[in-house]
């Protein structure tokens, strides 16, 4: 029997050793990496709040190993330690440094006692081996040789064992886990990991604290006042990603102790809240629906109030955006407007929203403007072609553009070289307002001929045919199309490659159908603000996808060089 003891009690020692020297070296590992962090600056919550998802599972299991050690005092320089390393240094981290050392040196000191445990340890082995069993205690002592641990096969059943045959101490587990969920604020299962009644929420808020006392206390300490010291705590309440909590910031008596962590006056730990508003905002939901998506993903109740002024963020990007500088030439723009309602002094109005669209040098895609306008106008386009210019564009190639009226004289006042071609699908919807529904598809049949002829001849002659079979009945229309012609006729001179994207403002009206999905949920506008961000966020996510340049764009800005003799001169250089 004296064998045996002496075998179990090296192994047990051995193996104790080895099952506890990996948390430690964990512990120094990561008060190390803590004492680094400090010379780092103070950084947003939001960073505290990730690290703590990627290495909540650590945390707890050190915690876990110094209450096993009944010895708080480690166990709070630990979390303090570790508030460290997850929120940076600065102030705060100066103050932490001396918790971490001292924290280095309590692991440290502490294996005396661990090994002291291990004899309790070895008494609860050796009870529940089963010594009836001599084959056992003969196989131990044959295969027995010193420096070496091996695995006891025979424990009795039931009994949960370690690599090395040590018998887990379950029941003082178990307890240290109901100790820190009890700590926590957890004593029934079941509860979420983030949001309302969340797991992580309490723990956010101890290491916020714990940074923040760390913070007033570094500060009290490098800024000495005989009259100055500690003064209780201020509560907030504070929204983060994980759920919201009440956040209590210590003071001092004098009331210059500035926190850096969590400021004055700040309510939310990190933008990830906003993003998220923006990013919902930007699909064009409704502010109701924003709240209850809100709601769901975070349980943050948040006011419509609160939702404006998020999205009111916009509003100097927007106009920033508004005056940009722009190139010196666009080979093509498209210019079209669509109608908004908007309250203007106590009445909903009709208001316009003119849209710029160009095709730069490099074949993209780039609105180069909105403006707001209570009519569509030749008037008002022609202050908006001036803003163009002011912002840098001096030449246009093609103009592409629906029929208003004194619209391509607006643009021959500002940039005169450039060519101007009228929609053809906005001049074939203008006329079959006028024609009768029971001859809009005999009236079509005749009118395709001319807008898909090869050549302008052809067209023309098309139009003498429409025109001896629907002059009579159709007079109007038909004198539309030919007081218009050479506005509408002007791509029959070009390939097809260039054709194809200036006959129509298909490119800018596709742009408005962008809008009109966004705004869809929403009958009228409060303010002219309120529709432009809106419109500028969306148009920003379009914009994403304009990434490639338009179908065999070379060959194109090679044949408008050739059109365009000269005006493309620093642009190809061959």
């Amino acid at each position: 029997m004296g064998i045996f003891n002496d075998f179990t009690r090296l192994n047990t020692v051995t193996g104790t050793v080895e099952f506890l020297k990996d948390p430690i070296d964990n512990t120094v590992e990561a008060v190390k990496s803590a004492v680094d962090a400090v010379s780092h600056p103070v950084v947003t919550a939001e960073k505290a709040i990730n690290a703590v998802n990627a290495s909540a599972e650590s945390y707890e299991t050190t915690l876990d190993l110094y209450r096993m050690q009944q010895d708080e005092g480690a166990a709070e320089e630990y979390k303090a330690s570790i508030a460290g390393q997850l929120l940076g240094g600065g102030a705060a981290g100066v103050a932490i440094k001396k918790g971490v050392d001292a924290t280095i040196d309590a692991v440290q000191a502490s294996n005396a006692a661990k090994i002291a445990e291990v004899a309790k340890q070895e008494r609860i082995v050796e009870n529940n081996v089963n010594v009836e069993n001599p084959s056992f205690v003969d196989s131990a002592v044959r295969d027995f040789q010193p420096g070496t641990t091996h695995r006891a096969e025979n424990i009795n059943a039931g009994q949960v064992t370690d690599r090395d045959g040590l018998q887990r101490v379950d029941t003082q587990k178990s307890l240290n886990d109901q100790q820190i969920a009890e700590n926590l604020g957890f004593k029934k299962s079941g509860h979420p990991l983030t949001g309302e009644n969340g797991i992580l929420t309490p723990l956010i808020k101890q290491l916020t604290e714990a940074a923040l006392n760390a913070e007033i206390e570094n500060y009290l300490e490098e800024n000495p006042k005989p009259s100055n010291r500690r003064n209780g705590y201020s509560r907030k309440t504070v929204k983060s990603s994980s759920g919201s909590f009440e956040l209590e910031t210590p003071r001092d008596r004098t009331g210059d102790f500035e926190p850096q962590l969590v400021k004055k006056n700040q309510t939310k730990l990190s933008e990830e809240i906003d993003s998220k508003v923006i990013s919902l905002f930007a699909l064009g939901m409704s502010y109701r629906d924003i709240q209850k998506h809100i709601a769901d993903i975070y349980a943050l109740d948040i006011s419509e109030g609160a939702i404006t002024n998020i999205t009111d963020k916009l509003i100097p990007e927007l106009r920033a955006w508004q005056q940009r500088p722009l190139d010196a030439v666009y080979p093509f723009v498209w210019l079209d407007a669509i109608h908004y309602k908007i309250k203007d002094e106590g009445r909903y109005v009709n208001k316009a929203v003119y849209t710029v669209l160009g095709l730069n040098t490099e074949g993209h895609k780039e609105l180069l403007g909105l403006y707001l306008s209570e009519s569509e106008g030749a008037n008002y386009w022609l202050s908006v072609l001036t803003d163009l210019q002011n912002r840098g564009i001096q030449d246009i190639l093609i103009a592409c553009v629906d029929g208003l009226k004194g619209f391509p004289e607006a643009i021959a006042a500002i940039f005169p070289q450039t060519e101007v071609q009228l929609c053809i699908i906005h001049q074939i919807r203008n006329s079959l307002r006028y024609v009768a529904s029971k001859d809009q598809k005999a009236f079509m049949t005749d009118l395709k001929p001319v807008y898909r002829a090869d050549t302008k001849q052809a067209a023309e002659m098309a139009l003498d045919e429409l025109e001896a079979k629907w002059g009579e009945k159709y007079g109007v229309v038909i004198q539309s199309w030919r007081t218009k012609w050479h506005l509408l006729s002007a791509y029959f001179k070009y390939p097809k490659a260039i054709r194809k994207p200036i006959y129509t403002t298909n490119a800018v009206e596709a742009v408005h159908r962008q809008f009109r999905k966004l705004t869809k949920t929403k009958g009228a506008f409060p303010n002219e603000n309120s529709l432009l961000k809106l419109l500028y966020i969306g148009i920003q996510q379009a914009s994403e996808k304009w990434t490639m340049p338009v179908t065999n764009w070379g060959q194109t800005i090679t044949q408008l060089s050739i059109y365009f003799e000269g005006r493309l001169d620093d642009i190809i250089k061959l």
